[in-house]
Parts: structure tokens; sequence; C-alpha cells
């Protein structure tokens, strides 16, 4: 009788326009957005090879598209953004609170690292253009989650 129309992103309509998704989406673009740079980060300041760090960010970013996806539409990068605009799927304030939201969080991720990993600590030798992680800061172990988990659990040495 009725058809309930459903968005490609698994919600009415009418629930796209509400303040509760609103909100919800902001809140997801700007915590996804933060653990997305953050992991990135991480697996980069643990001095990772190039490998590691490009599969962090690959898992990470599946992982957080699977988890936002319904919630925030998962966007995470205001050029996204602004496409989802442009191909009208979101309103222009929406696109607008979406990318405010994913700045502060990148700028929120990266200023924990900052504060984590403070640049005086990268004590750089004469013969080497990086020194190891573990000679850098003591918190190696927590900026190391994701580049190191996957080093160990999915590529063994």
């Amino acid at each position: 009788m009725f058809e309930r129309k459903i968005t490609r992103f698994g919600c009415r309509p009418a629930d796209l326009k509400s303040w509760v998704f609103l909100w919800r989406a902001i809140v997801g673009e700007f915590v996804g957005t933060f653990i997305l740079v953050y992991a990135g980060l991480g697996s980069i300041l643990a001095g990772q090879e190039i490998l590691y760090v490009a599969i962090s960010w690959s898992l990470t970013i599946s992982v957080l598209i699977s988890v936002f996806g319904k919630i925030s539409m998962a966007l995470f990068n205001p050029i996204i953004t602004m496409v989802f605009w442009l191909l009208k799927d979101i309103t222009l304030f929406q696109a607008l609170l979406s990318v405010i939201a994913q700045l502060l969080g990148s700028v929120t991720a990266a200023s924990l690292h900052l504060v984590l990993w403070p640049l005086g600590d990268f004590h750089l030798r004469e013969d080497s253009v990086s020194t190891t992680a573990e000679e850098r800061n003591p918190y190696y172990l927590g900026c190391n989650f994701v580049g190191g988990d996957i080093k160990r659990g999915l590529i063994s040495e």
C-alpha cells in the first residue's frame, strides 16, 4: 500500500531534515575524522614503513565507514562533502556544518599528537634521517596502536 522510501543512507528522507539526525551526523563527522587522523598520524609518527602506514590508513577508513555510515554518511573529507552537496544529497547548511566538524576533528587529533609527541622530542642523529620511535618519545606504545598492531598481527616478520 504505502511505500516507505528509504534513501541510500538507510534512513527516511524526513530523517535527513530533522535536527537530531543533523547533530548526530555532525558529531559523527567530528569523531570519525578525529579517529582517522589520530590513527593515521600515529602510524606515521611511530616510524613505520610506508606499507604499514598505508595499510593502517586503509583499515582505519574501512572500519570508520562501516561504523559511521548510517550515523553521519561517513564523509570525513571536506571535498567529498562538497561533492555530496553538489549532487544535492545534503543541504548547504549540512555541508557547512560537516566541513566545520571535519576540520575541527582533524585539528584536534593533530593537536593531541603535538601534545603527545612534542617537536623537541624528535632528536635526530647526524648519521640518520630519523631515529627509531622508542628513542623519540615515551608515548611510542600508545601512538603505535594501529601501525604496530598491523605489523605484528597481519604481517609476521
